[in-house]
């Protein structure tokens, strides 16, 4: 620990304390010092000291030896960089299992400062390199996040996280259950650190677990024999369903009982096969019989590597590793992960304190759910609604409230709870579809489905499979399109009328004013309300063909998939380029995100020039009164050019960047990773789910890339896309409440993961080979990563990118 009082001090102190062992280090030009105490039963040695630091030896009960460093950073910037020489001298009398813990006057990362002045990054790098030359991992924390402040008042108060404890992978695989605490501050302006070293209990009640098919079972060739006598000898006395439920069930039995003979290879039997190798390679003359069983031997140890690493594989959730590595360190340590990450060290009762035996944890959650899930009549809402509005002062309209039922809630039930409640059932929940909720028939004798039933919360993903199950096609495909969080977010309710989701009084304007608009207008050019629209169009210096097209715009006639339904052509009105709504001609020409890209490109943003119009007419008359004629001239031209592209990708069978295919319920990303001299240090091709309109594809383009770089071990990323919208998004300082507010959150977490990272807009021509590797991904059926390598189908990309 690091304290205040000299060493006579301390002196005076230590007899009240229940430590019988101390070692005490003055400062030697202020006072305090550093302190440590232990008590007998703690076998621990003195390896060297200094004013900033102990190095102690610890040896465990079972011989188990680990070292324990406490440490004191130099809080000057201009000495920072000692602290960091000293860590790498400590390296040098260390070899095995190591745990430092103290106040290193340093943070990792921007997140871990609160303050009006940004971190200097220079300080952070020097921390990060000092801790990976040490193979140092931080052990994260409970409590509050900053453990030291400055503790003055508004503006200039400023909080870090300075404390902490690092350890290597050998301590943190020792000691998988420890963890670190951020205590409550009393008098100092540091908050005490609490590190807590434990292993894993071994007495922990075993729980059964489901059976589970081991990949590597088909390496042994009675497997398939298994499986066949049990599928013939199960079922015999059931018809059906039930039979093959039976069978499938004995078959699981069997497969268990089989392969828990069939233990992970040894490594016993893999050194002994090693061994005779080496045998039978050095000996001096080989015959014919030697180089047989050096065959034989090879062959065996192949089979055993093969088991071994499928095992591990399996077992690890790495998968962009499959099969890619041999039983190391790493597979070890990915493979414990999710069983530290699940399991629970203890929890808070309702009384407020903390248990972390098995029984009592146990007892503390069923108490829970009773209480939570106890009856009560629908009258004390009433009452409880009651009371909040006499105390807020604000009356609750019941009218435009709503209520969610769980799914073991009866119809009988439901209707009861809102004839009394007076409110409706929330049912309307799938954006980018005509009604926004479900029109698929329910049963009479099946529970309602709640939407959260539909989601795998483990991995954050829809269950498809189950709801398409459920609903029909068309529902499905919307439902499995809506975008959700890797964070698990709250629900939120978004205005879809602006791009942001946020609801203002202008959009809601123009919203209205155009609808009445549209009462108004007239269905020829006739009509008095539109007649200097018409004149207007006749008078621009265009070719006569254009003229014709926008008249024919504007009187809602050209060949647009809306359009076709109604003459009953086609049965499918969505957009093929984004879609999100029908393909109306206002759509294609004005509010399709391909045709959005067109517009931020002109001169006069024109997109930003006109919102809310519900047809081409309504859009010409807001720009006549906002642009001079030859402006109004280019708008037309560049809306002809845009039908003429868009006709040409859409019945030419050419795709849209970051690629969307039409022929499948998918898409495609890609990106690379390039140092500064252009070298391709890593790649990436992926496929992922349908996208709704490209700047969706470049933001789950942009996430992909993020999370493919931290997995490779990037720390300073500059992160380059050619979507303008995608990439203002990301940096922007304001919340987006839209659609694609989930897919932005999630990246500017990850940002957050990362030392330092810039956001940047590049030319197209700058960004050939992540196109390419997108465009790859409609051949794969699983993701595919290189690293420090070149794919040989982007070589020529990567010669010709314009960096």
């Amino acid at each position: 620990m690091e304290t205040r009082l000299d060493k006579e001090g301390f002196e005076s102190l230590y007899g009240d304390l229940k430590f019988q062992n101390k070692i005490i280090v003055k400062q030697p030009n202020t006072g305090g010092g550093l302190a440590l105490l232990w008590k007998d039963d703690v076998v621990m040695e003195l390896i060297n000291f200094s004013p900033n630091h102990i190095l102690m030896k610890v040896t465990e009960e079972d011989g188990f030896i680990w070292f324990f460093t406490g440490f004191y950073g130099w809080p000057e910037a201009q000495n920072k960089e000692k602290s960091w020489q000293l860590l790498k001298h400590l390296r040098s009398f260390v070899n095995w299992a190591w745990l430092c813990a103290g106040d290193f006057n340093a943070i990792l990362n921007s997140t871990e400062k609160l303050s009006l002045r940004p971190p200097n990054s220079a300080e952070i790098d020097a921390f990060r390199c000092g801790l990976d030359f040490c193979n140092f991992k931080d052990l994260g924390f409970r409590g509050y996040t900053y453990t030291w402040s400055n503790k003055r008042p508004g503006a200039a108060n400023t909080k870090l996280r300075l404390d902490r404890a690092v350890a290597t992978m050998e301590w943190r695989a020792k000691f998988q259950m420890s963890t670190v605490s951020h205590l409550p501050p009393h008098a100092s302006d540091h908050l005490p650190i609490l590190v807590h070293v434990k292993r894993v209990q071994r007495h922990q009640q075993k729980f059964t677990k489901g059976f589970k098919f081991k990949e590597a079972w088909l390496l042994w060739e009675d497997c398939g024999d298994v499986v066949k006598d049990a599928w013939d000898m199960a079922g015999r006395g059931e018809l059906g369903l039930a039979s093959i439920k039976e069978k499938i069930k004995f078959c699981g039995a069997e497969l268990k009982a089989w392969g828990s003979s069939k233990l992970e290879p040894n490594e016993a039997a893999m050194k002994t096969l090693q061994n005779k190798l080496e045998e039978l390679y050095s000996a001096d003359v080989m015959t014919d019989e030697s180089k047989t069983e050096y065959l034989s031997v090879s062959k065996q140890l192949d089979d055993l590597l093969l088991k071994q690493e499928i095992y591990w594989a399996q077992r690890s959730r790495v998968l962009w590793l499959k099969h890619g590595d041999k039983n190391t360190k790493f597979f070890h340590s990915k493979a414990s992960h999710r069983k530290r990450r699940n399991f629970i060290k203890g929890i808070q009762c309702a009384q407020g304190n903390w248990v972390d035996e098995g029984e009592d944890i146990a007892k503390v959650a069923t108490g829970y759910f009773d209480n939570l899930f106890c009856a009560a009549e629908i009258q004390t809402i009433i009452e409880i609604l009651q009371v909040y509005a006499n105390a807020s002062g604000q009356c609750i309209n019941l009218e435009k409230s709503s209520v969610y039922f769980s799914s073991n809630t009866t119809g009988r039930q439901k209707q009861e709870a809102l004839e009394i409640l007076g409110v409706k059932e929330v049912s309307r929940w799938i954006p980018n579809y005509p009604t926004n909720k479900p029109l698929s028939s329910v049963r009479d004798d099946e529970e309602e489905v709640m939407v959260s039933s539909l989601i795998n919360h483990d991995l954050q993903v829809w269950r498809r499979d189950f709801i398409l199950a459920k609903f029909n096609r068309e529902e499905g495909e919307a439902i499995c399109n809506i975008l959700l969080s890797r964070r698990q977010v709250p629900d939120s309710v978004y205005w879809k009328h602006s791009k942001d989701g946020n609801f203002t009084v202008k959009s809601t304007y123009k919203v209205a004013t155009s609808l009445l608009k549209k009462e108004d207008w007239a269905e020829s050019s006739s009509g008095g309300g539109v007649s200097r629209v018409w004149a207007a169009i006749w008078k621009l210096h265009i070719p006569n063909k254009m003229k014709v097209f926008g008249w024919r715009a504007c009187h809602d006639i050209l060949l647009t998939r809306g359009n076709l339904k109604k003459k009953r052509v086609l049965l499918d009105e969505m957009c093929p380029l984004c879609f999100r709504s029908q393909e109306s001609t206002i759509h294609a020409l004005w509010e399709c995100s391909a045709a959005q890209d067109v517009w931020h490109g002109s001169a006069r943003a024109l997109q930003k020039c006109g919102t809310g119009q519900t047809d081409f007419t309504s859009l010409l008359e807001y720009l006549l009164d906002q642009m001079e004629n030859i402006e109004v001239e280019l708008m037309i031209v560049q809306a002809w050019l845009i039908w003429n592209q868009r006709n040409r990708v859409v019945h030419g069978g050419k795709f849209m960047d970051p690629a969307m295919f039409v022929d499948t319920t998918s898409s495609g990303f890609g990106a690379v990773i390039r140092n500064f001299r252009g070298d391709v240090m890593a790649a990436m091709t992926a496929k992922g789910p349908a996208v709704q309109c490209s700047e969706e594809a470049e933001l789950l383009a942009c996430q992909k890339a993020m999370e493919f770089a931290i997995d490779a071990g990037f720390t300073d990323l500059i992160v380059e896309g050619d979507s303008v919208n995608a990439m203002r998004s990301i940096i922007s300082v304001k919340e987006i409440q839209s659609a694609l507010g989930h897919v932005i959150g999630d990246f500017r977490h990850l940002m957050g993961a990362l030392g330092r990272i810039s956001v940047s807009c590049t030319k197209r021509n700058g960004n050939r080979v992540a196109h390419v590797l997108a465009k790859y991904a409609q051949h794969i059926s699983s993701n595919l990563f290189w690293m420090e390598e070149v794919p040989s189908f982007v070589v020529n990309s990567v010669n010709f990118d314009d960096l």
